[in-house]
């Protein structure tokens, strides 16, 4: 961990990049889970409160306790346990998920401050976590307030102003807390319209998530079997790129493999390409045995590695001018290519190559 922090200082020139990246953290896919737990207690002192529950599920290297300094207020109390050692960017990276957790209600970072800290003999690292308030919590309090002067100063007027002065002001104050009331609880309503919404895109991405690891394990499984089924490889090859079809979310794919003396990738089976490009892909021929061949397919395949394309025109000086006419023959604008390798042998059999022609979906 320590490498790869400073790797990443390194590469990005920015000493507070693990801040960045806590504060990013609480808007990443990958916490798309978490974020839409906290987005339950639609306040942000509900979520901090939460935080001392939570993170006892996140981590086991820490204890952690928060402590409620005031509405918009926390204190957040961090102590490695015994036997962990923790490293000054832990203690940033910390920091900067603090100043995100409030954006995710507020629109804005909290402040953060930092008295304690276990790297500057501190026995623990404290947070004092100061935040905005959302718009309904503060307009509720304006109505509180509103109500309560509603009742108390006529009350208290009451002996001083003539009968219809004190009604008019009865009046005009009822009016007042009446507006402000409505006005408070439409906004509640709206943020919390915004908060439904904002879990049902969450509920969406983590059933799109769902249908994704299902596919994929379907995928392994229905391969499996077709290759313990299907004999002849030609019918075993349209197995596999019809299931590849039906389980994964691309528009082509083809299977090139490796003819007998290793000399030339040629076309085995694809699917989502039309006769005449079909018949193209039959006749082209990829030679392996020339030193100067450069092309995507003979590079993933001697090199046993997977190369992702976004721009098709970006890499003409690294393509071969039969490969990139091909290409643009077939209309390709970006491609995923895989080697297809005996992992025994370490022995290259061919390539995977996959691309969105008609959805035009990012790879």
């Amino acid at each position: 961990m320590d490498s790869f922090n400073l790797a990443l200082a390194l590469e990005t020139q920015d000493n507070s990049i693990s801040r960045e990246v806590g504060r990013f953290s609480a808007f990443s896919h990958a916490s798309g889970v978490l974020r839409q737990y906290l987005r339950r207690f639609l306040t942000p002192i509900a979520a901090y409160w939460m935080v001392e529950k939570i993170s006892s599920f996140l981590t086991k290297a820490t204890a952690n306790s928060v402590r409620k300094l005031g509405r918009n207020k926390v204190e957040i109390s961090v102590a490695p346990l015994p036997g962990v050692t923790e490293r000054p960017y832990q203690c940033q990276n910390r920091l900067g998920m603090f100043e995100a957790l409030a954006k995710v209600f507020t629109g804005k970072f909290a402040t953060v401050e930092h008295p304690v800290c276990y790297h500057k003999q501190g026995d623990k690292c404290v947070y004092i976590v100061s935040f905005d308030e959302t718009p309904s919590i503060m307009w509720r309090l304006i109505r509180n307030y509103s109500l309560v002067a509603s009742v108390i100063i006529p009350a208290a007027l009451f002996h001083f102003l003539a009968l219809e002065s004190w009604l008019f002001l009865c009046l005009a104050f009822s009016l007042m807390s009446l507006s402000i009331s409505i006005y408070s609880a439409m906004l509640e309503k709206k943020e919390l319209s915004a908060s439904v919404e904002k879990q049902g895109d969450s509920a969406k991405a983590l059933l799109d998530e769902m249908r994704l690891r299902y596919d994929n394990a379907m995928l392994v499984q229905e391969i499996g079997h077709a290759t313990l089924n299907i004999l002849d490889i030609q019918n075993l090859l349209k197995a596999i790129t019809e299931t590849i079809a039906r389980r994964l979310d691309f528009d082509r794919g083809m299977i090139l493999l490796a003819d007998t003396n290793k000399e030339s990738l040629i076309f085995g089976a694809g699917f989502g390409y039309n006769s005449e490009q079909e018949e193209s892909l039959k006749k082209a021929s990829f030679s392996l045995n020339k030193p100067e061949s450069k092309g995507l397919f003979v590079e993933s395949f001697r090199e046993q590695k997977p190369f992702l394309i976004r721009d098709i025109n970006k890499m003409e000086e690294k393509l071969s001018p039969r490969s990139l006419d091909l290409a643009r023959e077939m209309g390709v604008q970006s491609m995923i290519c895989v080697p297809i390798v005996y992992e025994y042998e370490k022995e290259s059999l061919g390539i995977i190559a996959v691309d969105n022609i008609k959805s035009k979906r990012p790879l």
